[in-house]
């Protein structure tokens, strides 16, 4: 007799649990990446696909993110483990995806990650055994945000072998609960489709770090791209620069940052309080920040008096690579109880962030106050 061998069974593909990201906070309107890798005994071309799966009511594209809800849209399976959020060519400068928006909310994302081996099924990226990870969740907060590449970001050259100073908006990545450390800085010569130039593995997350532009061939797509070295979010510069055997010297150009966008108060009836907001400015040795400080109760739209709050100096001048504190300061003195909002308003010549806005949260009598009349009663 004979016997008539029997197929091996099909194994569905194996997610290595090690590559999964971990549980991160990062800062609002930046760029993020979730990476994951799987394996399958078969030998069958895998796909992945990363969904977002938060449940939240119904609302219109134009909200944007309502801090409930899903805020990126699914797509087909690809043969990348990646995903960056938003898609790329949003991150290079174009126009947001129907169906995804940034974050700009405190709160969390949860993702799920699915794999196929697409096995027998020849130019169906979407079928065959599966296996997911469920519940992968990412924190985002707008006590952070956004983190920005601001040098280089203008159409100019550097060339092979000089020493350029490249910048960035720390946005209040280097403290809790983003705590970012260090961050990483590539260099892209195919438009920021790839980043196969290391200009630093580890620079400190301080907003600046001179480089030695490597031995790359004339482009005139040249980007460049800082990333949290050991977190998911990143930046990417603005638009194309060109490398070539001669470059352009650094402009001495200020670059303003601020230690954080929000500041919150609670003080009794009567009560006043303090804190020290810290203005930075990031630009090269030669460089001068000029700012000076308004207020406003419309996010900076129109210069506003707001009685109750205060900063002090209110203008000035902070040499490059250096740093400059402001006293800010409410009193409650005329107020009733409850809260108020208003927002400090940075005006400087920073050619890439002419205005910062700092949040100025107060509560007037205490904790108890906020739960009185609900979530709405602030006053702006």
């Amino acid at each position: 007799s004979s016997t008539t061998p029997r197929p091996a069974p099909r194994c569905p593909p194996v997610i290595d649990t090690a590559s999964l990201p971990p549980k991160v906070t990062i800062p609002i309107e930046t760029p993020f990446a979730l990476t994951a890798s799987a394996s399958d005994a078969d030998g069958d071309p895998i796909t992945y696909n990363w969904e977002q799966y938060d449940r939240g009511p119904a609302h219109s594209l134009a909200d944007g993110d309502t801090g409930s809800g899903p805020i990126f849209r699914s797509f087909n399976a690809t043969a990348s483990g990646a995903r960056i959020f938003p898609q790329l060519a949003s991150v290079l400068g174009a126009d947001l995806v129907p169906g995804e928006t940034w974050p700009t909310t405190t709160r969390d994302l949860t993702f799920r990650l699915t794999v196929r081996d697409n096995h027998d099924v020849p130019g169906t990226p979407q079928f065959g055994a599966t296996v997911s990870a469920n519940g992968i969740v990412i924190h985002t907060t707008d006590a952070a945000g956004p983190f920005a590449v601001t040098r280089p970001n203008t159409a100019l050259t550097w060339g092979r072998g000089e020493t350029h100073e490249v910048t960035w908006d720390v946005a209040g990545t280097d403290l809790a609960p983003v705590s970012c450390a260090n961050v990483a800085i590539d260099l892209s010569d195919d438009g920021g489709e790839t980043f196969a130039y290391p200009l630093s593995a580890s620079a400190p997350n301080s907003g600046s770090m001179t480089i030695v532009v490597p031995d790359v061939a004339d482009t005139d797509e040249a980007r460049v791209r800082v990333s949290c070295a050991d977190s998911i979010f990143f930046d990417i510069s603005d638009v194309d620069f060109a490398i070539a055997a001669t470059g352009d010297p650094d402009p001495g150009n200020a670059s303003a940052s601020v230690s954080t966008t929000s500041l919150a108060f609670v003080v009794a009836v009567g009560g006043a309080d303090s804190d020290t907001l810290t203005i930075s400015n990031q630009g090269d040795a030669t460089s001068t920040l000029d700012y000076t400080i308004t207020e406003s109760s419309d996010e900076c739209a129109t210069a506003d008096d707001l009685p109750w709050l205060a900063a002090s100096p209110m203008s000035g001048s902070i040499a490059g690579q250096s740093s400059a504190d402001v006293d800010v300061s409410v009193d409650s003195a005329t107020l009733s109880p409850g809260g108020y909002v208003g927002y400090l308003c940075i005006a400087s010549n920073d050619a890439q962030r002419p205005t910062i806005a700092v949040e100025v949260s107060l509560t007037v009598g205490g904790d108890d106050w906020i739960f009185r009349d609900g979530f709405d009663g602030f006053m702006r």
